[in-house]
């Protein structure tokens, strides 16, 4: 294996502080993120085959070694809110970014530097890319004003074979606390980089590496080859973690599924260290009593598939600071509750490690539990440390991103004392990947800290409950039996009856489901007010419109009920509510007939008219409300109505299904040297947008006019592949799904030049017919862009003003 050879260095006097944290530019909720790094892996004595440009340049006063033959050490990757990944260390950096964020500094690869004004300076590395790319690099200030201290943001491409990069530039001021600033957000292509270095004047250069470090011994760890249907979770804290409340022996489960791996050595029960048991409290130590994780293992019993066996490896000390769990227990033993740790440990971080090691040489880690911060109240560092001791723990452990619950403390209403430090606890999904609060809400307290038996139990179930829908997550046969059948199938719900459902709607017994942008369900009634209950497996936008009146409804996970229209004049009203999140964030469901104050009436007709609209971002509306080019994916500025599409339906009176995915393309989708992700080929004949088992039957829908608005994304590096032959297999299943009515092809509105031409060419030879191609219109810098260059509202209408014309001629509407 080969270790990364990254390296910064400079004229004598440049140095490094100590790493902070990620950019907080974001105007978005950004998750401030976990740092990736490795710790003290085993050496490898084989050297990059690559030859290497020498300058003789040395290493000085630098957090790494200057060939990071060691690992990261001074280098920090933070995944902000809503960007998964991970950073690899195997010859080079390895970044690997799941999805696409909204913004380029919400996936970062930093270093600290020290600059003086007035310098020069190169920064020099290695990059590629799993696509093609652009990535963004920048000198900034650091952990308080991110401001620029290079006077430019150097943008580069990358593909997918190593490129030797220069950026040049003078330090604006002298800052110490300086960082360079890899920002790799914005696109979704993994990033790889090698032979990073920072040198004085205008040449790149080679460090002298320094020596390894005699006395760092290789850390041995490897995961444990345990049994994968044996599912380990961590739970650590303080008193209410521990338990309180009295148990009684109706409290052993008697379930060989759960176990439990014992924290001590126990002659009152019998019990020896780091030895898997039958669950039976108490859990923690020899005298601990029922509390937040007896509830838990409990509940989770009922929520995991019956093939798991649930272990629960315990570790929390009543009273116990913080500063106790840090890695390198800063607070040591000899503070209050430290009595508790078997005395081989300095402190609970090194015990809670040693006691996951041993576990996993049973079965596999699959997440983390944690209720701690009486001690801590109101402390703003607090959150910070939590971060560090997750990063820690996730990082010697290899455990990836890994759900990590914490639980509120008793409410102040309750009588609580520590309630003041919840606001400091529900920080921690901002700064932790896969982080999550349990509310304590509504929970009883027995004294002012801690919590009743009862309530214990109720709060285990709250953390189950999360922790079963993230390891847990429904099958696909599960979710067809759901949502798999058509709206008109004789099992769907009765209340179906009282909407106008317009999109691909899958049913069943007992609610109708729905991914698709621009799905919509109007409803009508005489009365003052409206309301209607939905599950949604994500927070997604919504459009309400109460007779004609548009307001945004944002709705958030689980099942509730919104309120869609209140205080009106009593009379006829009319409600539509249409879902504007793309279909890959998560799937909807309607579940219940509207509850009104007053009378629900027959819902309003379906118009004549109808369309089809098959598409990628454009299509969707892809930032069609942004600023300007700079912003990216969001929901906040992405919206299918804005668009042609859905300007075009609203114009003509038409109901329009909207089958639409940015990025997609016909052979491949955006980033793709070839093709990876499902096509719109695929995706076309599904009810729900990412489930292949929900096959849509064409013949419920039938358009009378087609219109096809893809290839921008297979020609997004000016080669369109196989486009042609793809087309053409999907233009013949398009005339047998639907045999009546033009079916129109547009050219791509963001290609432009040779390219643009390219695809025109390929459409036109197809023109014939029922088919027919459109133009309408370049996606013009005059007019301004949306987010990522896309049309904005002003080119959005254009082309609908422009379609709108063609259907009126083709279809005498």
């Amino acid at each position: 294996m080969r270790y990364l050879g990254i390296f910064l260095c400079a004229a004598l006097g440049i140095g490094a502080g100590s790493p902070d944290k990620a950019d907080k530019r974001s105007s978005h909720g950004r998750r401030s993120v976990e740092v990736m790094h490795s710790h003290r892996h085993k050496l490898s004595k084989r050297r990059r085959s690559r030859d290497r440009k020498s300058c003789g340049s040395k290493v000085y006063s630098l957090l790494s070694d200057g060939t990071f033959e060691r690992g990261l050490s001074a280098f920090q990757v933070y995944y902000h809110e809503g960007v998964g990944g991970a950073a690899e260390v195997n010859g080079d950096l390895s970044v690997r970014i799941d999805d696409k964020s909204s913004e380029r500094y919400k996936v970062q690869l930093l270093h600290n530097i020290s600059i003086n004004e007035g310098e020069t300076y190169s920064l020099c590395y290695d990059a590629k890319a799993s696509s093609r790319r652009k990535m963004m690099v920048d000198i900034d200030s650091g952990p308080t004003a991110y401001a620029s201290l290079s006077g430019q943001q150097f943008i580069k491409r990358i593909g997918r074979r190593y490129k030797h990069i220069k950026f040049t530039f003078t330090a604006q001021q002298t800052d110490p606390d300086a960082r360079v600033a890899f920002n790799l957000g914005l696109e979704d292509a993994d990033v790889h980089l090698d032979n990073i270095g920072l040198y004085p004047g205008k040449k790149c250069g080679t460090p002298t590496p320094e020596p390894p470090d005699p006395d760092l011994e290789p850390d041995p760890y490897e995961p444990g080859q345990g049994d994968p249907n044996f599912h380990i979770y961590l739970a650590f804290g303080q008193s209410n973690m521990e338990g309180t409340g009295v148990y009684t022996p109706e409290d052993n489960l008697n379930n060989p599924r759960a176990q439990v791996f014992h924290n001590f050595g126990c002659a009152n029960l019998g019990r020896d260290y780091g030895v898997w048991y039958s669950a039976e409290p108490p859990y923690f130590g020899c005298w601990g009593g029922y509390g937040v994780a007896d509830g838990f293992v409990e509940a989770l019993l009922d929520q995991s598939p019956s093939t798991v066996t649930i272990g629960l490896v315990p570790a929390a000390i009543g009273g116990s600071d913080i500063a106790l769990w840090e890695k390198g227990a800063p607070i040591g033993r000899g503070n209050i509750g430290t009595e508790k740790i078997p005395p081989q440990f300095a402190g609970g971080y090194d015990w809670l490690l040693d006691l996951a090691r041993k576990a996993t040489e049973t079965g596999v880690i699959k997440g983390i539990i944690f209720h701690q911060g009486e001690t801590n109240t109101a402390n703003p560092q607090w959150k910070y440390q939590v971060q560090q001791i997750v990063s820690d723990l996730k990082a010697d452990l290899h455990l990836g991103s890994i759900p990590f619950l914490a639980g509120e403390l008793l409410h102040v209403s309750e009588g609580g004392c520590c309630g003041i430090h919840n606001p400091e606890i529900n920080q921690l999904p901002d700064l932790i990947p896969n982080a999550h609060v349990i509310s304590a809400g509504g929970l009883e307290g027995a004294d002012v800290a801690h919590f009743t038996r009862e309530s214990y139990k109720a709060f285990g179930v709250r953390y189950a409950e999360t922790m079963a829908k993230l390891v847990y997550p429904p099958s696909p046969s599960e979710l067809l039996s759901v949502c798999g059948a058509p709206t008109d199938d004789p099992n769907a719900p009765s209340f179906t009856k009282d909407f106008r459902l317009t999109g691909r709607f899958g049913a069943s017994n007992d609610r109708v489901c729905y991914t698709w942008p621009g799905s919509s369900m109007a409803f009508r009634f005489s009365g003052t007010s409206a309301s209607l209950e939905l599950q949604n497996d994500a927070r997604l936008r919504f459009q309400v419109e109460v007779d004609g009146n548009r307001n945004d409804l944002w709705v958030e996970p689980g099942l509730q009920s919104y309120i869609l229209a209140s205080d009106l004049e009593d009379g006829v009203h009319t409600v539509k509510l249409t879902r504007l999140t793309e279909s890959f964030t998560a799937v909807s469901s309607l579940v219940a007939a509207p509850s009104v104050q007053g009378e629900l009436l027959a819902p309003p007709p379906a118009p004549e008219r109808t369309l089809l609209f098959l598409g990628d971002s454009i299509t969707a509306g892809y930032g069609v409300e942004g600023a300007d080019q700079t912003c990216s994916y969001a929901h906040e500025t992405s919206h299918p109505l804005k668009a042609y599409a859905g300007l075009t339906a609203e114009a003509l009176g038409a109901d329009a299904h909207l089958i639409a995915w940015s990025g997609i393309g016909l052979w491949r989708s955006y980033g793709e040297e070839t093709p990876v992700s499902p096509t719109m080929q695929v995706r076309q004949g599904l009810t729900l947008a990412n489930e292949t088992q929900a096959i849509w039957d064409a013949a419920r829908f039938q358009p009378e006019a087609v219109i096809v608005n893809l290839g921008t994304n297979d020609f997004w590096n000016g080669d369109g592949g196989q486009y042609e032959q793809a087309l053409a297999g999907f233009l013949a299943q398009l005339m047998v799904d639907y045999p009546t009515g033009p079916i129109y092809l547009v050219i791509s509105p963001m290609l432009s030049g040779a390219v643009r031409e390219g695809q025109a060419s390929i459409l036109r030879a197809r023109e014939g017919g029922r088919i027919k191609v459109l133009d309408l219109g370049l996606n013009l810098a005059s007019n301004g862009f949306g987010c990522d260059y896309h049309p904005n509202i002003v080119t959005q209408q254009q082309m609908a003003d422009r379609l709108i014309e063609v259907l009126k001629q083709d279809l005498g509407w």
